[in-house]
């Protein structure tokens, strides 16, 4: 030991102290990991976090085994609430770069930035340096989290919101609370009207035109549906409806949507646009980190943005450390093909985060909001190309309600082009570039934000984003949807560099299969439906869905068919326009499958028959 100590003393003095800095790092790296492993912080909760083998390690078997049953018991409750079995807490790693490309290293992803550095300091809140993505395995995670918790959740202070201004949407909107009824969703139901008639007239004008016999039994007046209304304790407010002068009536109706931001009684709200379907429950959305808007791209409108963006290249140039002879590039995994690595830099970074903030602080208990700011902070960032390309859809979103964002879609609406509609005002109000000038302005001058949480969060286009004419593409036209949002840049560069190596024609889609081609998760119909909570109709030219098909050439071009269906495909064998046909036969038959669905809803529920164009 003596000469140990003697050979120390000789050492240079740079030396001591590059020895001293190697054993501090070896310690911390060691009581980090101990920590991880003894600090026992409600086990119950860690356990839905962690990995078996870790969770395990930090409670004891017999706390183990109580807490397995109870969210067994938990899980099963809500599973049996679906029609459909969502595994979601099964998962498998896939190689899914393309061809001999092969990225599986933690450090080339944070080194190309697809995940976010996971040292920001949790006791300073949300990092709002970016815009963020929560996939679907965060979602579920802190839903999980608030189910489990000890706290009572207080549903009423929750909604789910339509609005009608008029008796086609009067009827949807009711279709789709009785499907949230049956998918037992807890939350109030809150319909938002304004009809152009009084529910009291004995004569309601604007409903006998729906029916070529006013004495039809069939015909079910708005008296009899606002009942049914009552019948499901929606709660129903009348509210003014916000429209301009010179707006195109098939649209201006839209604006008052808006409406919904008024509802300050409420913490958090899903909005839904009545033409659409509900395919599940969707509670988890009220447990998303602290947002203004939280709400999925339109991946189609974004992806042709970036497509036509001729400074592509450039946005991307740090993806192509694998790119060999102008032909090939990584593709990045999506969190549904590889939930092993989001759940690692993700949900057990953040669950780590936590035991150390909660054993400084001497702390034992869950703190919800914390964790969820935790998460959100290590959540992807879309830090990638022109961040100007991405393209917001408000058929679908969750929002906190704020009497300053409704005066700020007022404004915006009021100087709004003739042609802007309640699509263009969200994305003039969130545009990714401007949120992000705000808070770093925000942050330069020590200034406070208009609000303390982020003003924008990204949810999955592939559960609360999807338009039934994504069931009539063609097989390789689906990238967009497949893909997680942050990616969508890098998917556009693939296509312009494969289309314009085979033939110029960067338009072009039909000369390569699709980014997605060789993954293990490329489309398949079957299953992407079963991971889809809402679908909006949206099918130009194809009439909404409670108008009757008209079988005239654009309703017959629109039309899918699959080459098997030849009963089917007869009766167009003597026209000039036929149907398109695909080989994606569940496509096809999902994609007729949701209007003879609504058709029957309708009928069944509101009944009502289908709108003669």
């Amino acid at each position: 030991m003596n000469k140990i100590y003697s050979a120390f003393i000789k050492f240079p003095k740079i030396l001591k102290i590059l020895l001293f800095l190697i054993l501090t790092v070896v310690l911390l790296i060691y009581f980090n990991f101990k920590d991880l492993n003894n600090f026992n912080i409600e086990a119950d909760y860690l356990r839905y976090s962690l990995p078996s083998t870790l969770s395990n390690s930090v409670s004891s078997s017999e706390n183990s085994e109580n807490n397995n049953e109870n969210n067994n018991e938990n899980t099963n409750e809500n599973n049996n609430k679906n029609d459909k079995n969502h595994e979601y807490s099964e998962y498998n790693e896939f190689d899914v770069y393309n061809h001999d490309i092969n990225f599986h290293s933690l450090n080339y992803f944070h080194k190309q930035k697809l995940i976010p550095s996971l040292t920001i300091n949790e006791t300073k809140g949300f990092d709002k340096s970016s815009i963020r993505y929560i996939p679907s395995i965060a979602i579920n995670h802190l839903y999980q989290k608030a189910l489990n918790s000890n706290e009572d959740i207080i549903w009423s202070n929750f909604a789910y919101v339509q609005y009608a201004t008029n008796i086609q949407y009067l009827c949807s909107c009711l279709m789709n609370f009785v499907s949230l009824r049956k998918f037992n969703a807890k939350a109030d139901l809150v319909l938002l009207y304004n009809l152009p008639y009084q529910i009291n007239d004995d004569d309601i004008t604007g409903v006998d035109e729906l029916f070529e016999n006013k004495k039809s039994k069939t015909r079910k007046a708005t008296e009899d549906l606002f009942e049914d209304f009552k019948n499901l304790n929606v709660i129903l407010k009348n509210v003014d409806l916000l429209s301009f002068p010179g707006d195109d009536s098939t649209w201006q109706d839209g604006f008052t949507k808006f409406q919904v931001f008024n509802l300050l009684q409420y913490d958090k709200i899903v909005h839904l646009d009545s033409d659409a379907l509900i395919l599940n429950n969707m509670d988890e959305l009220f447990f998303l980190p602290e947002s203004q808007l939280s709400i999925p791209l339109c991946p189609n409108a974004s992806y042709n943005k970036f497509l036509q963006d001729d400074g592509l290249i450039n946005y991307t140039d740090h993806y192509n450390k694998g790119l060999k002879n102008n032909s090939k590039i990584a593709i990045p995994q999506t969190s549904d093909e590889n939930e092993s690595f989001y759940r690692s830099s993700i949900i057990e970074n953040s669950v780590r985060q936590l035991i150390k903030y909660n054993k400084k602080n001497n702390l034992k208990t869950f703190d919800y909001k914390g964790y969820s700011t935790i998460l959100y902070n290590n959540l992807p960032s879309f830090s990638h190309g022109n961040l100007n390309n991405y393209e917001l859809c408000d058929q679908f979103f969750v929002l906190k309600p704020s009497t300053q964002v409704f005066s700020d879609l007022l404004n915006l609406t009021n100087e709004k082009d003739p042609n802007d509609y309640d699509m263009d005002i969200f994305n003039k109000l969130w545009n990714f570039n401007d949120i992000i000038k705000r808070e770093n302005s925000n942050f330069l001058e020590n200034a406070n934000s208009k609000f303390n949480i982020p003003e924008l969060l990204i949810i999955p286009h592939k559960s609360y984003g999807v338009y039934t004419g994504e069931f009539r593409n063609a097989e390789n036209y689906h990238d967009p949807m497949l893909a997680d949002p942050q990616h969508i840049p890098l998917l556009a560069f693939y296509q312009k560099l494969h289309t314009e190596n085979d033939n110029g024609d960067s338009k072009s889609h039909s000369s390569f299969k699709g980014a997605y081609w060789t993954t293990s998760k490329f489309w398949n119909a079957k299953s992407f439906y079963q991971n889809i909570k809402s679908i909006h109709f949206s099918d130009w030219p194809v009439p909404k869905p409670w108008i009757e098909h008209v079988p005239n050439q654009d309703y017959i071009k629109a039309k899918v068919l699959c080459p098997n269906n030849q009963k089917e495909l007869k009766k167009y064998y003597d026209k000039v326009v036929k149907p398109t046909i695909i080989d994606d036969c569940e496509s096809s038959k999902l994609w007729n499958f949701f209007y003879e669905h609504f058709k029957s809803e309708r009928e069944n529920i509101c009944e009502l028959p289908l709108m003669k164009k």
